[in-house]
């Protein structure tokens, strides 16, 4: 692993990137930050093991810089480990009191950095923001994610936690945390997919405020060849692997705090829904059958979930792929 380094003093906040063969995006991301930078901001940027033209053109970027950016950034190459690794090592090598996270194809609002510095000043926890959904090609299926409509700073209760989780909006970039909020919760590095839900549902019950920022300050590209979207066989695999273990950590937590069976329910309606698209009916309903068995005697509090076919899905847990069918056809025409 190969490092380059520039550390200003009085870190405020950290912005990791973890950077994987994106060499048509990269140059846009890190000049829609760069604009951005003030003295006490550092960006680590984590090349993992990139077999494109990702690295050169990150070199290329950093050392064109003048220097009152240059001392801005942190450079580390590592060898392939995946995207939780790169965080993780991005969170162990951070300066910053705050930490946040920007997807190497993703963009930043103009104000973004400035609107988080601002809500850094109240001391929270935790600071939430909404983001822009945006398709190459076709700005018809654009939009912004669905967010509590608070803003400002709040101290975490019940029902605030239940209005969050029901978003379902689980992405680690969507936040900016306490540095020892990550250092106690790092990323599963056993899963390729969900990894963000593993450890922001944890973190979320952790907390005591949070400040809510409304607007969308971050710019998130879809791509249809991104991880979850790939449709050969070896990534469903390894999807409905990491799914199953998001899983079961939910139904270990949902024990705790029922709070956690929104995203158990959620994340079960996508691991049926995906495992029938890849797998078939039986070897669904098989595989099921070994997930549900630890959801037995599991009590779910049904009031709290606002979905429809997640609360039918639980009603219907015990009919497994035929359960998944029936919630999602009653849930179109219950009212």
């Amino acid at each position: 692993m190969t490092q380059i380094r520039y550390i200003p003093s009085m870190i405020c906040l950290s912005i990791i990137i973890p950077v994987y063969n994106v060499e048509k995006y990269i140059h846009e991301c890190l000049l829609s930050v760069c604009n951005q930078i003030e003295n006490n901001i550092e960006v680590i940027i984590i090349n993992d093991g990139s077999t494109d033209r990702s690295a050169q053109i990150i070199d290329d970027f950093i050392d064109k810089l003048p220097n009152s950016l240059k001392q801005n950034f942190v450079v580390i190459h590592q060898k392939n480990l995946g995207v939780s690794h790169a965080r993780n090592n991005g969170v162990q090598s951070a300066n910053g009191s705050y930490i946040t996270f920007i997807d190497s194809d993703d963009i930043i609002a103009d104000q973004y950095i400035s609107k988080i510095l601002s809500a850094i000043q109240k001391f929270p926890d935790l600071i939430q923001f909404n983001a822009y959904c945006f398709f190459e090609g076709a700005p018809e299926k654009n939009y912004h994610l669905s967010q509590p409509s608070l803003s400002g700073l709040h101290k975490v209760n019940d029902e605030l936690l239940r209005n969050i989780f029901n978003q379902n909006n689980w992405f680690s970039w969507l936040r900016v945390f306490k540095r020892e909020l990550l250092l106690n919760n790092p990323f599963p590095t056993d899963m390729t997919h969900f990894e963000d839900a593993f450890i922001v549902s944890k973190i979320l019950t952790e907390i005591e405020s949070i400040f809510i920022i409304k607007d969308s300050i971050y710019n998130y590209r879809i791509l249809e060849s991104s991880a979850t979207r790939e449709n050969n066989l070896a990534t469903k695999n390894k999807l409905l692997n990491s799914c199953s273990v998001l899983i079961k950590e939910l139904i270990k937590n949902t024990k705790k705090n029922e709070v956690f069976a929104i995203p158990l329910l959620h994340f079960s309606y996508i691991y049926l829904d995906e495992s029938k698209k890849s797998k078939g009916y039986f070897i669904t309903n098989k595989n099921w059958k070994e997930i549900k068995k630890e959801m037995k005697g599991l009590k779910v509090n049904l009031s709290i979930i606002q979905t429809k076919r997640e609360k039918l899905l639980f009603i219907f847990l015990d009919f497994g792929i035929f359960g998944h069918y029936l919630a999602r056809k009653l849930s179109k025409v219950i009212k």
